[in-house]
């Protein structure tokens, strides 16, 4: 695989925290990315983030800390 500029962008309904991202070349085993993640917007919950990555899979992970359901909303787009 060759590197591929990733975008990745969305709006989650709670503004707070982060989003982290998760890469795997093979849809199983599954690593977080220590030194990326997306911060929300306090104001509308929106994030975004440009990277290079060479993994064939890439996933967000969200930790759920708070009582009620969220909503994310997100696109990954690689060229």
């Amino acid at each position: 695989d060759t590197h591929k500029s990733v975008c990745i962008f969305g709006n989650s309904d709670r503004h707070d925290g982060s989003v982290e991202i998760e890469v795997s070349n093979d849809n199983t085993a599954w690593y977080e990315l220590n030194n990326h993640y997306l911060p929300l917007d306090m104001a509308t919950g929106d994030f975004g983030a440009q990277l290079d990555c060479s993994a064939k899979y890439i996933r967000l992970s969200r930790k759920n800390t708070g009582a009620g359901a969220e909503i994310i909303s997100a696109i990954i787009s690689a060229k």
